[in-house]
């Protein structure tokens, strides 16, 4: 028994110093990217959300309350409570003497990295601190995926908060159970992100037992958001808003590609055409994954991933940074599934967000192929070093994400729906 004890002491420390390490790496990373971007940039903002952030931190309570003049876009469909989470680590940042470029990437930075800590350090205390030179590779790998530096310390964008929560729920539903990652989501889809509401459908997939409360639950929050954005708006924005469709490479970017017509006119038509098609197959497409799991039954990480890769799939103006929504989920499957040699399923995984940030970079350095009104400045570079023209490459990014996403979701149904529980078995 002792000696049980003593086993058991032995591995918690040693998850600790491995989430501990690899969680300081990350921040180390994090914060030498953003030192290193002031003083390139002299603290010129390259980050397109930082003027709706600047609202955010000037008045916290700006999304339960807007001002009939307010200056917003994606806020109108941000979390109400999004802003109470930003001001608090934002203005200490400035008090101390941090520029207003440092303190919007310092405030994202600390999200993300209490999101990844909390996620890393899980994950190693229940399936397994590094212990071969493979599996130190891949924790390392975590450290410098894309989204570990990219959405915090370069765009400084509101989704690491989203990260951070996602991270919180992982850790709810792995000591709490069903109903703990429930509360919490249900708390995220107000202070966090909306989009968190996939949650719910995630939870009805793999707890069969559950079920008719979970739908009645999850509705009465899903009405809850709703019509509190109705009352504030008038309107639900949150139904029909979306990024421009070819921003990020999906089914939509191919059609835009096809086309070759990058024009202003142009640019209207494929968004009015994209969002006017988008909503019907997605729900269906969302609707008919969840269904499988009437005869396939999943465990919560795979139906998470997998039922949100349908999402990106279909849904237009999914951005490569809106996987932070669902990360830490990932961060498992990776760490299962390359433990046990299921190598396919890792990469797939692992390499989801290094595609779209690649077809994200070169789409701002692309100024042939997509209407803008002003050239980015990463466009007045690569015009002016490169040259090259973009298309096939972003059209081969294109198909590659598309492929990644969907093969994602079919293997996840077909193979590897009870990975984790099979992992917590082998273990014991």
């Amino acid at each position: 028994m002792q000696e049980t004890h003593q086993s058991e002491a032995a591995a918690t420390a040693s998850s600790r110093r491995w989430a501990v390490g690899v969680t300081l790496l990350v921040l180390a990373l994090q914060v030498a990217l953003a030192l290193l971007l002031q003083k390139l940039l002299q603290g010129i903002e390259v980050s397109s959300d930082v003027g709706e952030y600047r609202n955010y931190v000037e008045h916290p309570l700006i999304l339960l309350n807007p001002p009939p003049d307010a200056k917003m876009n994606g806020g109108w469909v941000a979390a109400p409570l999004l802003p109470l989470l930003l001001a608090p680590i934002y203005h200490p940042l400035r008090y101390f003497g941090a520029s207003e470029f440092l303190a919007f990437r310092g405030t994202m930075i600390f999200w993300f990295t209490l999101g990844f800590g909390i996620t890393v350090y899980e994950v190693f205390r229940r399936w397994g601190a590094p212990r071969t030179k493979r599996e130190i590779l891949i924790a390392l790998a975590f450290a410098i995926s894309p989204l570990t530096w990219l959405p915090s310390a370069v765009l400084a964008q509101d989704e690491t908060v989203a990260g951070m929560w996602c991270g919180l729920c992982f850790v709810c539903w792995s000591r709490g159970g069903v109903w703990a990652c429930w509360a919490a989501a249900a708390l995220g889809v107000l202070v966090a992100k909306p989009f968190l509401l996939v949650y719910f459908a995630a939870l009805w997939m793999a707890y069969p037992a559950q079920r008719k409360m979970l739908a009645l639950a999850s509705s009465a929050v899903l009405s809850v958001l709703l019509g509190f954005m109705y009352l504030r708006d008038g309107q639900l924005r949150l139904l029909h808003h979306s990024v421009q469709s070819y921003m990020s490479g999906s089914l939509y970017s191919l059609a835009w590609l096809w086309d070759q017509t990058p024009t202003f006119a142009a640019s209207r038509a494929h968004r009015h055409w994209a969002k006017a098609i988008s909503t019907i197959p997605t729900l269906m497409a969302m609707a008919s994954y969840m269904l499988l799991a009437l005869r396939v039954r999943f465990t919560l990480p795979s139906a998470i991933v997998g039922i949100y890769g349908v999402m990106f799939t279909f849904l237009v103006g999914m951005m490569p940074e809106y996987e932070l929504w669902y990360w830490s989920w990932t961060v498992l499957l990776i760490w299962i599934a390359c433990r046990r040699g299921e190598w396919l399923l890792g990469i797939l995984l692992y390499a989801h967000s290094i595609l779209g940030y690649a077809y994200k970079i070169l789409y701002s350095c692309d100024s042939k192929n997509f209407y803008a009104e002003e050239l980015k400045p990463t466009a007045k570079w690569y015009d002016q070093h490169i040259a090259l023209d973009l298309w096939w490459v972003m059209l081969l990014l294109s198909i590659a994400l598309v492929l990644n996403t969907l093969c994602l979701s079919i293997l996840i149904w077909r193979k590897y729906p009870r990975l984790i529980e099979d992992s917590v078995i082998a273990a014991s």
